[in-house]
């Protein structure tokens, strides 16, 4: 439990992220892997200014900013990330369906 100023929260649980990406943006910017070059070229999708997941994630395994777009919308980062025009950290329960259909 942590406690701030009027307030007490307690942690639910915890929440598994991926970075995914449409097959075609692995073929384009991926096929050597996950490379400081393909990501430099790559666009990546970010929710919000205070979503720092994939910045952690890129500056913690390549030392490295991307290109980012941001869309504050769950929905709407989905729809982003499915026709293949970016790459991006989503919950593994929000996009599995999509895993599973290719």
């Amino acid at each position: 439990m942590n406690k701030c100023a009027g307030c007490t929260s307690t942690a639910l649980g915890a929440i598994e992220y991926d970075c995914i990406a449409r097959p075609d943006i692995i073929q384009q910017y991926f096929t050597k892997g996950v490379t400081k070059a393909g990501i430099s070229k790559a666009t990546m999708i970010i929710f919000n200014h205070k979503d720092l997941l994939l910045d952690q994630y890129l500056d913690h395994f390549f030392g490295i900013d991307a290109n980012q777009q941001l869309v504050p919308s769950s929905e709407g980062y989905l729809e982003w990330i499915r026709p293949g025009m970016v790459f991006g950290m989503a919950p593994k329960i929000q996009m599995q369906h999509l895993l599973e259909a290719g």
